[in-house]
């Protein structure tokens, strides 16, 4: 079942979630995904100058429980959104701190992260990947109720993100990889010990 509805001008189509177990249909337990957001190296979970915008996903028909769960009902029941989390909605004012924080991160690219080697920098990419093999069920429960994906394609799409950061992280390890390896190359007819480096921020 299909219902349209829409979000800031945007039109979605989410798909509401059943899985048919013998006679009678489950859904998965609804998700609530609190507002929070990355600001000066920190998770801030609240205390926005602004709202949080809720976030909308579908229970097909079902009803909603107190305990987060789901019920069937008749088959008459309106498909109506439940809200699934909260997204915060920055100020002026707070994008433009969290802009200055970026900077004194960089430092002129005298920061921390800018002045890590590739292995330490590679060593805290990996350390983000262990933690999404860890939620990586909850990701996937999120990702059903948000965007309409069926189980089979929301655990695919997070498997593939895996796979692609370890590919990548593969290459760069690779010593035969000249381009990510620190190393005198001849550039351009001068030779020149080239190394890897940030750039900058980034918006």
């Amino acid at each position: 079942k299909i219902m349209k509805f829409a979000i800031s001008s945007t039109v979605l189509w989410v798909v509401c979630l059943t899985a048919s177990a013998s006679a009678s249909s489950t859904v998965q337990k609804k998700p609530y995904v609190s507002p929070k957001a990355l600001v000066n190296g920190e998770v801030k979970l609240g205390g926005f100058d602004n709202e949080p915008a809720k976030v909308l996903g579908c229970c097909d028909l079902h009803t909603i429980t107190d305990d987060n769960s789901c019920v069937e009902v008749d088959d008459n029941s309106t498909l109506n959104p439940v809200e699934i989390g909260a997204m915060p909605q920055f100020s002026e004012e707070e994008v433009l701190a969290v802009l200055e924080s970026s900077k004194n991160a960089w430092d002129g690219g005298a920061g921390a992260w800018p002045q890590m080697s590739m292995n330490e920098r590679i060593e805290r990419i990996e350390l983000v990947v262990s933690y999404l093999r860890e939620l990586r069920e909850e990701i996937v429960n999120v990702l059903m109720w948000e965007i309409g994906k069926n189980l089979k394609d929301a655990q695919a799409e997070i498997d593939r993100t895996i796979v692609f950061i370890e590919q990548v992280i593969a290459a760069i390890k690779d010593p035969s990889n000249t381009d990510f390896n620190a190393g005198w190359q001849d550039v351009s007819g001068t030779r020149a010990f080239v190394r890897r480096a940030a750039i900058g921020i980034m918006l």
